[in-house]
């Protein structure tokens, strides 16, 4: 199993939408590291800023140029469930 995970991401919040809880966060690497301990192999991997090739290959340029706007001004929401901060 391999788990990106970056500091930045516990920081990541979306107050609308329960499944960006900030009690997930944890409780998601608690479950990797109990993986690990029953014997999974686990890879923990640091995550990086993907590259804009890769991004335009499964996104349509409108909705990543939406992305873009709103990171640009700080964050905001793309829908109720999919929101933008500053540690996205």
């Amino acid at each position: 199993m391999h788990v990106y995970s970056d500091p930045a991401s516990e920081r990541h919040v979306n107050r609308l939408a329960s499944v960006e809880a900030p009690e997930r966060f944890p409780a998601a690497l608690a479950g990797a590291e109990e993986a690990a301990r029953s014997g999974v192999l686990v890879e923990w991997r640091s995550c990086k800023p993907a590259p804009e090739e890769a991004l335009s290959a499964v996104h349509d340029p409108a909705y990543l140029g939406r992305v873009e706007k709103i990171s640009r001004q700080g964050g905001g929401y793309l829908n109720l469930d999919t929101g933008l901060n500053k540690y996205s």
